[in-house]
């Protein structure tokens, strides 16, 4: 009788044990789910250029366009072959700082409207010509973009909250409004973007702002800002619903050009249109460079020279690399 009652209480106890070890087995740890990021998958050279540094650049018909302080080139975006195609005179440019200029097509010709006046190259002729306007001394490094015989833009000067329009028909500038604008200015390039109908505009403000037009160009509103060092001379440019940015800072020299000091970044980032959000790239670019000229030719993606600095040398890239992005999962 007792070995009897033994046995059942061990079966019991076993029981019992074996309910509560299949208890925790029902719940277990949950792993989070991956995210689908974007990132630079891959960076490919395509060769040197035939300058050292471009001023301005379009891209027109699988052609790149390109002009630097003596020359116009094109680069056929299929061959990858490099022509230069004009020589620039000089009482035409007056040495105008092309690079701070806003480069547009207008009538089947390349247009680069700056704080020096309004130009037009003929791609039949492979010439500029100056195209009298009204004195835009007071627009310094303009900032915007061509719609139906108007160019609405901004001037990146500190200070200045106002937008204007330039009329090409009645070669007169308007003031349409003004827009919220804060800290010291500096360069970005290639600052203008449309998606779907919507045009943005990116400024360096002591950080990375993002502005929308309102109808009919009057209102420029900030929708969002990123705060990060160094983003002043960064490149940007759109990849599907999201602008792509980094790649940015700045080096100084002495009196007779000897390197002081930098600080340039390799880190790439990006605002979310639709979620009206910022992030980053996992992937860094090949190198810290700031300056850099980017361009879209199709679906790819190209960045044009740029500033490096190597042992304490500041180096100026002579190449075009091709970007690639893709949706990637993270843990």
């Amino acid at each position: 009788m007792k070995k009897v009652f033994l046995v059942a209480i061990l079966i019991f106890c076993f029981g019992c044990s074996k309910n509560d070890s299949e208890t925790v087995d029902t719940n277990p740890i949950s792993e989070e789910e991956p995210e689908i990021v974007l990132d630079l998958v891959a960076t490919e050279t395509l060769g040197t250029t035939p300058f050292s540094k471009a001023w301005q650049y379009i891209v027109h018909e699988d052609i790149l366009y390109v002009v630097d302080d003596t020359n116009t080139y094109s680069f056929d975006l299929i061959t990858k072959q490099w022509e230069t195609i004009s020589d620039l005179q000089v009482e035409v440019t007056n040495f105008a700082p092309f690079l701070s200029s806003i480069s547009f097509i207008r009538e089947g010709k390349w247009c680069l409207f700056s704080s020096r006046g309004l130009w037009e190259f003929d791609f039949d002729l492979n010439m500029w010509n100056e195209i009298p306007v009204f004195s835009p001394d007071t627009f310094f490094n303009p900032k915007g973009f061509y719609v139906d015989n108007l160019l609405h833009f901004v001037s990146n000067a500190n200070g200045n909250d106002k937008i204007y329009t330039y009329d090409f028909a009645t070669n007169s500038v308007s003031e349409q409004g003004t827009f919220e604008m804060s800290g010291n200015r500096g360069e970005i390039t290639q600052p203008v973007f449309k998606v779907g109908n919507d045009y943005f505009t990116v400024l360096y403000t002591d950080g990375f702002a993002v502005y929308k037009y309102g109808e009919n160009f009057k209102t420029m509103e900030l929708i969002n800002k990123y705060n990060a060092f160094p983003l002043s001379n960064c490149s940007a440019f759109l990849f599907e619903d999201k602008l792509v940015f980094g790649l940015a800072g700045s080096a100084t020299v002495d009196l007779d050009g000897n390197y002081l000091s930098s600080n340039i970044s390799d880190a790439l980032y990006y605002y979310d249109i639709e979620k009206n959000e910022f992030g980053q790239l996992p992937s860094p670019f090949s190198e810290a460079r700031y300056g850099a000229l980017p361009f879209a030719y199709g679906n790819e993606y190209f960045l044009m020279g740029g500033t490096t600095v190597i042992e304490e040398k500041i180096v100026t890239r002579t190449s075009i690399e091709k970007l690639t992005f893709e949706y990637v999962t993270q843990k």
